[in-house]
């Protein structure tokens, strides 16, 4: 596969099971995600944008990732891109020549659906997840929608070179918080076994209904909300070909 930014190479781990099997067949019957690079490389600090969105377009209309710089946190729902600045401001994304360095995306389409009870907060997801997931070692895109009774996100501002790793920026990172508020978190379960490729665990952007504020997930508390999943069984990996990513000590730390 080939994109304009030099990403050159795929590899498709094929997580199969019955129904998968058959490359006829199309992603969102599937349940594939796609990902671009990993979050070992933002974690070290390659913020480059390596693939476009435009190039993206076929692997999905669920998602979430950043654009290039790290600039925002980055929201696909319904096919339609959202970028929440580093000031906390939501901005449609029309011009899909933007670049990416990280993006995940999938066609969303809902497996399993289950109420939370209300007050259930981010940290009994994390703590206790079999307790909200079918399996552990499937991914999920996840959707969690409905009114939420605090949610605390954050979104980090365009970043120039020489890149800082990620652990130094989350330091002084922005914060937003959302009292009694309606809206999407958008996001993937990444099984324990991807650590490094994806989050492994949780990972979820937030879009307020109104579409004027949300960011990375940090913090909630529900109301009334709705856990939706969608099972994912196949895991479509675009490697960057850039020298910075070909180079780095992944494995070895910042």
């Amino acid at each position: 596969m080939k994109t304009p930014h030099r990403l050159i190479c795929s590899l498709l781990v094929a997580l199969t099971v019955s129904g998968c099997m058959t490359h006829s067949r199309r992603c969102d019957e599937c349940g594939v995600v796609t990902q671009v690079s990993t979050y070992d490389a933002l974690a070290l600090g390659l913020y480059d944008g390596v693939a476009s969105l435009e190039s993206l377009r076929p692997y999905g209309d669920f998602g979430l990732g950043t654009l290039h710089g790290w600039n925002g946190e980055l929201v696909l729902l319904d096919g339609r891109y959202y970028l929440i600045g580093g000031d906390g401001v939501v901005q449609p994304i029309t011009n899909l020549n933007a670049i990416t360095p990280f993006l995940e995306v999938a066609w969303f389409h809902e497996d399993d659906r289950r109420s939370l009870p209300d007050s259930t907060s981010y940290e009994q997801l994390r703590q206790t997840p079999n307790a909200f997931l079918p399996t552990l070692n499937a991914i999920y895109a996840i959707k969690l929608e409905g009114r939420f009774r605090h949610i605390k996100t954050r979104s980090m501002p365009t970043q120039s070179k020489p890149y800082k790793p990620m652990s130094d920026l989350v330091k002084t990172q922005p914060t937003f918080e959302f009292t009694d508020v309606e809206g999407t978190m958008v996001g993937f379960w990444m099984p324990p076994s991807t650590k490094g490729v994806g989050l492994a665990g949780w990972h979820l952007h937030f879009l307020t209904k109104d579409a004027r504020g949300g960011g990375h997930v940090l913090e909630f508390t529900t109301g009334d909300v709705a856990l939706k999943l969608g099972k994912c069984l196949e895991f479509h990996w675009q490697i960057p070909g850039t020298s910075d990513y070909q180079q780095a000590p992944f494995g070895v730390g910042p």
